[in-house]
C-alpha cells in the first residue's frame, strides 16, 4: 500500500532539492487515525493564509547606484569561470574579493549564496548572503525563494514561511513564474506541518492549478516537473487536508481522482471507504470494501480493510459471511479461500478452517497452494499426524504431485519440530487400502533419514508392488536397482527388467515404458531413451505425462544434443509446475555449466518469485551473489536464510563455508552459539560447533555443547542416539554408553542403539547375555544390515560360539568385494579360533587391501598395524595374537547345544 504523498513524495523532491521534510505523519492512510466528525476545533487548522499573524510585508529596495566597479565584474567572471570548473572555494574567494570593493552588489550577493549552498555545509552564510541581497532586491521572486530553501533546510519554519509569503508578494509570482510552483508546494507543505490545514490547502490548490495550466518554463524546475508527470499526487495531498477539515464530500471526489488515475493500487480505494465511513454511508463502505478484496485478489491489506470495516459500522460478527458470500461468488479464487480459512481457524474453527481447505484440494486437482496451505494449518498448530495425513492423501491421489509435496514432508521431519514425526508413529498410521502405497513410500522416506536402512527397503518394495501402481515408488526402486554396487551389472539389469515386467503385468504400460526409458539413460543409450519416453507421453492417462516424466523426457533430449528444446521443454514444464523444484535444479545446472549468467539469473527470480521461502532457491540466490564477487550481498542473503531455517543441514553448511571463506571465524561461532543457546537441541547447529571445537581440541567446548543438547532431547530416542554418536566422536565412551541405555529406555527396540551398545559390551566383554538379546533385536529388524550382523557375529565369538559366529561373519561380509575391513577382520579372528588358520589370514589379507580404498576412519586407525602383526605372525607359523574371548571356549556338543 503506497504511503501518504508528502511523506514519500514530497520528501523526495525537498531531499532532491537539498532541503529536509517535517516530521508528517507516515501511517498508512487506510490505518489513519479517523478525523472528527466536525470541522476541526483547532482554528489555527481553519485559518487563511491571510488571517495567519504576523502577515509579512515586502519592504522598499535600495538598489545600488552608480556602475559596478571594473574590479569586481573581473572578480566575478573569474568566479563564474571557477564555479564551471567546480573549483567552489576558489569561486567564493573570488566573489569575497569583489564585494569588498562593490559590497551593495545584488549580483555578487545572490552568487555569494548559491556558492555557499553548494558546499553543503555553510548555510548560515549562505542566509547571510542571501538576506543581504533581499535587502538590495526584496522585490526579486528567486532570492525570496533562495531563502525559503535555505531556512527550511536549517529547520527554522518561522522563518522559511515568512520568505515564501514574502515571495507570494513578488511580481514575478502574480506573474506565473516557473519558480511560483515552488513557492506554493513548498509554503504548503511547511504550513500543513504545523497544522494549519486550510491555508496548507490554499497553496496546494493554486498548486494543482499551475499544473493544470503550466507556463513556459514551468518545467525548469526538477521539482515541479516532477508534480507534472504524478499530478495525483497533489490531489493526494489535498483528499487529506480536505478530510483533516472535515470537508468529506470534497475530500471523496479528490480521493476519487486519484483512484481513477492510479489503477491497479489499493491505497486510494482504501481512503474512499474511510471517507466513506466518516459520511456513515456505511452501506456502500461496505460494498466497496467487498470489491476492493474481489479486486486484489484478497490480499492481506485488502481482507484487513475489509476487517476494519466491518468492525467500524458494527458488524464485525458478519465478517466472517462476507468471506464465505464471496467465496462462494468466486470459488476460484485461492487469495479469498485462504483469507476465509485463515479467519476461521484464527476465530476458533480449525476444523471448519481445514474442511474447507481440503475441499479446495480436491476442487483444484491438488494445487500445491492450496496444499501448503492445508498443510501448515495444521503442521503450525503441531497436529503431526493430520499433516501426515494430508501428505500422504495427497500423494495417494495424485502422484504426480509427490515431489512437490516433498519439501513439507521433510520440514515435517525436521528433528528440531515441537512434535516430529516419528517412524514407529508413521508406521501405525491408519490409512484406507487406496493410500496403503503411499504411505509405504513415506516410510521408506523416513526410514532412510533415520538409518533404518532395512526397513526403508522393505517399505520400499511393497510400495513398488502395490496394485494401483504407485509412480514414485517404482521410479525410486528402479532408481536404486541401477545404482547397486554390491551386484554386477547383469544383476542390476535384470533386477529393473524384472521390475517394469511387474509394472506392465499391472496395465501400467505408460509407466513400464518411461522406467524402460530410464534404465537406457542409465546406459547412455540416449536415442533409444528418447522414443520410449515419447512413447510414455503418447501412453500416460494424462495428456501432458507427469512432471517426473516430463523432466526426464527433457534431460534425453538434452543428451541428443537438442539444447533449444531441452530449454524450451523444461521452461513449459515450470509454466506448469512452479513449485516443482526437481525441474529448476535441472535447468540451473545447464545455465551454470554453460555460463549463461543471464538466464541464471532470470531462473533464479522464476524460482523466488514461486517459491518466496524455497531453500534450494535462496541457496542458489547466494551462489549467484558470490559468482558475481557480489560478496556482501552474498552474506547478508546467507544470514538471513540462517534466521529462517537455522536447523537446516545445507544451511547451515552453507553459512559455515561462507563465513569461513571471508574470515570471519569470530562471527561465525557466534552465530552458531546464539541460536544454540536459543534452541540447544538444534541438531546440525550442535553437530557443527562439536565438530569445529574438536578440530580446534576444545573439548570443553564440545561436552559444553553436547551436555546441553543432551538435556534438550532427553524424550526423544532418535536424537539422543544422534547425540550419543557425537559424543563417541570426542572420545567420551562412558557418556557414549549411559546414553545409549537411555536410548533403550525410551524405546527399547531401537535397532541402532540395541546394536551400537551390544556391540560396546562385547568388545569389552561384559554383559554378554543382554548384548547378544539387544544385537539379535536389531538383526531381527534389519537382518540383512551387515553392521548388524558383524555385532552379532562379534558377541558370540567373544562367547566363544565360534561355529555360530562363522555363518553370521560370512553374511556380513557378503559380497566380498565390498566387505567391510573390520567384519573381515573379525572373520579372520573367528576363522583361526576354528583351527582354519589360511583362511584367516586370507580374511585379513583382504582387510588390509580394503583399508586402501576406505577413507580415513577412527576405526581403522589402529587396525593397519594390528593386520599387519597378525599376517606375520601367520607366516612365521607363531601363534597369532587374534582378539581374546570373554567365556571360556566350548566343545562343539555345547556350542550346538
Amino acid at each position: 500500500m503506497r504511503l501518504r504523498f508528502a511523506s514519500i513524495v514530497l520528501t523526495g523532491l525537498l531531499i532532491g532539492g537539498g532541503c529536509a521534510a517535517g516530521g508528517r505523519d507516515v501511517r498508512p492512510r487506510a490505518q489513519a487515525a479517523a478525523a472528527p466528525a466536525t470541522r476541526p476545533a483547532n482554528l489555527a487548522a481553519n485559518l487563511t493564509l491571510d488571517q495567519i499573524e504576523p502577515r509579512p510585508t515586502l519592504p522598499k529596495a535600495h538598489p545600488t547606484t552608480g556602475p559596478a566597479p571594473i574590479e569586481s565584474l573581473v572578480l566575478y567572471a573569474r568566479s563564474r569561470d571557477a564555479m564551471a570548473q567546480n573549483q567552489r572555494y576558489s569561486a567564493i574567494n573570488l566573489i569575497e574579493q569583489a564585494l569588498q570593493i562593490d559590497p551593495d552588489s545584488f549580483d555578487l550577493n545572490y552568487a555569494l549564496g548559491r556558492a555557499y549552498i553548494g558546499t553543503g555545509g555553510l548555510t548560515d552564510r549562505a542566509i547571510s548572503a542571501f538576506e543581504r541581497a533581499a535587502e538590495i532586491q526584496p522585490n526579486n521572486l528567486e532570492i525570496q525563494t533562495e531563502l525559503g530553501r535555505a531556512y527550511q533546510t536549517r529547520n527554522d519554519s518561522a522563518k522559511a514561511i515568512e520568505r515564501f509569503r514574502l515571495a507570494m508578494q513578488t511580481e514575478d509570482y502574480a506573474a506565473g513564474d516557473s519558480l511560483a510552483a515552488v513557492v506554493d508546494y513548498r509554503l504548503g507543505l511547511l504550513l500543513e506541518q504545523k497544522g494549519n490545514s486550510r491555508a496548507a490547502l490554499e497553496c496546494y490548490l493554486h498548486l494543482l492549478n499551475r499544473l493544470q495550466y503550466p507556463s513556459p518554463g514551468t518545467r525548469a524546475s526538477p521539482e515541479v516537473n516532477y508534480l507534472l508527470s504524478r499530478p495525483e499526487l497533489v490531489y493526494e495531498a489535498i483528499g487529506h487536508l480536505q478530510e483533516l477539515l472535515g470537508e468529506y464530500e470534497e475530500a471523496l471526489r479528490t480521493y476519487q481522482h486519484v483512484a481513477d488515475h492510479a489503477t491497479g493500487e489499493l491505497a486510494p480505494q482504501a481512503w474512499i471507504i474511510q471517507v466513506l465511513l466518516k459520511l456513515h454511508r456505511n452501506n456502500e463502505a461496505l460494498s466497496a470494501a467487498t470489491d476492493v478484496v474481489r479486486t486484489f485478489h484478497a490480499s492481506p491489506e485488502s481482507i484487513a480493510l475489509l476487517r476494519d470495516v466491518h468492525e467500524k459500522t458494527g458488524s464485525a460478527q458478519h465478517f466472517t459471511d462476507a468471506l464465505r458470500e464471496l467465496y462462494r461468488q468466486h470459488p476460484d479464487d485461492k487469495a479469498i479461500l485462504f483469507a476465509l480459512a485463515d479467519t476461521l481457524a484464527g476465530s476458533g474453527h480449525l476444523p471448519q478452517a481445514a474442511e474447507m481447505l481440503a475441499r479446495g484440494v480436491d476442487v483444484s486437482g491438488a494445487n500445491i497452494e492450496v496444499i501448503q496451505r492445508l498443510y501448515h494449518l495444521w503442521a503450525d498448530r503441531d497436529e503431526t499426524t493430520e499433516a501426515i495425513r494430508l501428505i500422504v492423501r495427497t500423494s495417494a491421489v495424485h502422484p504426480e504431485s509427490t515431489g512437490e509435496v516433498q519439501d513439507l514432508f521433510s520440514d515435517l521431519a525436521r528433528p528440531s519440530r515441537k512434535v516430529p514425526l516419528r517412524l514407529a508413529a508413521l508406521q501405525k498410521l491408519a490409512v484406507p487400502p487406496a493410500e496403503q502405497a503411499a504411505l509405504q513410500y513415506w516410510i521408506w522416506q523416513l526410514a532412510t533419514m533415520t538409518g533404518r536402512t532395512a526397513v526403508a527397503r522393505a517399505s520400499l518394495e511393497q510400495s513398488a508392488s502395490a496394485t494401483p501402481v504407485f509412480d514414485p515408488a517404482c521410479r525410486t526402486l528402479l532408481t536404486i536397482y541401477l545404482n547397486r554396487t554390491d551386484v554386477n551389472p547383469q544383476t542390476r539389469q535384470q533386477s529393473a527388467q524384472t521390475l517394469i515386467n511387474s509394472v506392465r503385468s499391472r496395465g501400467r504400460n505408460d509407466l513400464a515404458m518411461e522406467l524402460t526409458g530410464l534404465m537406457e539413460l542409465g546406459a547412455n543409450q540416449n536415442e533409444q531413451a528418447l522414443r520410449d519416453f515419447n512413447e510414455a507421453i503418447s501412453l500416460s492417462p494424462r495428456s501432458i505425462g507427469s512432471p517426473d516424466l516430463r523432466l526426464e523426457h527433457a534431460l534425453s533430449v538434452q543428451r541428443q544434443g537438442d539444447l533449444g528444446r531441452f530449454e524450451t521443454l523444461l521452461w513449459k514444464l515450470l509454466g506448469d509446475r512452479p513449485h516443482y523444484t526437481a525441474a529448476y535444479e535441472l535447468l540451473l545446472a545447464y545455465y551454470q555449466q554453460s555460463g549463461n549468467e543471464s538466464q541464471e539469473w532470470t531462473l533464479i527470480n522464476s524460482w523466488l518469485g514461486a517459491e518466496p521461502s524455497s531453500v534450494p532457491a535462496r541457496l542458489n540466490l547466494v551462489k549467484g551473489l558470490l559468482s558475481q564477487h557480489r560478496d556482501e550481498d552474498a552474506l547478508a542473503q546467507m544470514r538471513r536464510l540462517f534466521d529462517d531455517h537455522p536447523d537446516d543441514a545445507a544451511v547451515v553448511g552453507n553459512l559455515i563455508s561462507l563465513l569461513r571463506s571471508a574470515n570471519q571465524v569470530q562471527q561465525l561461532m557466534e552465530l552458531l552459539e546464539a541460536e544454540r543457546t536459543r534452541h540447544p537441541g538444534n541438531r546440525p547447529v550442535v553437530e557443527s560447533l562439536v565438530l569445529l571445537y574438536s578440530r580446534d581440541n576444545r573439548l570443553n567446548d564440545a561436552t559444553r555443547v553436547l551436555d546441553a543438547a543432551r538435556i534438550a532431547v532427553a524424550t526423544d530416542p532418535d536424537q539422543l542416539y544422534f547425540v550419543a554418536g557425537l559424543y563417541h566422536q570426542i572420545d567420551q565412551p562412558q557418556m557414549t554408553e549411559q546414553i545409549l541405555q537411555d536410548v533403550l529406555k525410551l524405546d527399547p527396540n531401537h535397532p541402532q542403539a540395541g546394536n551400537d551398545l551390544g556391540y560396546t559390551w562385547a568388545d569389552a566383554g561384559k554383559n554378554l547375555d543382554r548384548a547378544e538379546s539387544m544385537i539379535r533385536s536389531a538383526v531381527k529388524a534389519e537382518p540383512e544390515n551387515t553392521s548388524y550382523l558383524d555385532s552379532l557375529g562379534w558377541v558370540l565369538y567373544k562367547r566363544s560360539h565360534f561355529d555360530q559366529a562363522a555363518p553370521i561373519f560370512e553374511q556380513a561380509s557378503q559380497p566380498l568385494e565390498d566387505a567391510d575391513p573390520v567384519v573381515l577382520d573379525h572373520m579372520g579372528d573367528n576363522l583361526y579360533r576354528l583351527g582354519r588358520a589360511a583362511d584367516a589370514r586370507q580374511s585379513w589379507q583382504r582387510s588390509l587391501q580394503k583399508m586402501g580404498d576406505q577413507p580415513e576412519r577412527k576405526d581403522l586407525r589402529d587396525l593397519r598395524l594390528i593386520l599387519q602383526s597378525k599376517i606375520r605372525q601367520a607366516d612365521a607359523n607363531q601363534s597369532v595374537d587374534v582378539a581374546p574371548v570373554a567365556e571360556a571356549p566350548q566343545s562343539r556338543e555345547q556350542a550346538k547345544n
